[in-house]
């Protein structure tokens, strides 16, 4: 089973101009990438050290919003995870968005999960888990490897 979940590395999805995998419509106004990167520091810091029930304001330039977060929890893949609402205005526009994020494993920021999603970052598991999926099954294709190795072996030397 996939799970797919919006990472952090835009602003809600309405919003922003930039990646190909996600969803923007044409007349709802848009970041620029350097009012994208202030939002997305901004975002992962009120995230990272606001404390519960409190918000953060930002703006730069003709953009500003508010973060509002929640409570820190550990979800069942043992990720860090808190809700958050936040709304956006660019120029007279407001979006408005809400749902849950977790902190991304071995990489910078939070995931933004959409919210029929389980509470995982895509294939970022628990402590690694893509990591030592990767490792486990480079060793064993060594081991498959010496094991036929052996095998050839005891054929030519029967």
């Amino acid at each position: 089973m996939f799970i797919l979940a919006l990472c952090v590395s835009s602003a809600p999805s309405s919003t922003w101009a930039g990646d190909d995998d996600e969803y923007v419509e044409d007349s709802e106004p848009k970041l620029n990438e350097k009012q994208r990167e202030y939002y997305l520091n901004t975002f992962n810091n009120t995230m990272d050290n606001t404390a519960d029930d409190q918000s953060n304001h930002w703006q730069i330039g003709n953009a500003s919003g508010n973060i509002r977060v929640s409570k820190k929890y550990v979800s069942k893949s043992k990720s860090l995870c808190r809700n958050y609402s936040e709304n956006m205005q660019i120029d007279d526009k407001i979006t408005q968005d809400k749902g849950s994020a977790c902190k991304r494993k071995g990489k910078k920021g939070w995931c933004k999960l959409k919210t029929d999603d389980a509470h995982t970052c895509a294939f970022e598991g628990p402590d690694g888990f893509l990591e030592e999926m990767m490792d486990s099954t480079e060793k064993m294709s060594e081991q498959t490897g010496n094991m036929m190795r052996g095998a050839k072996n005891w054929w030519n030397n029967r």
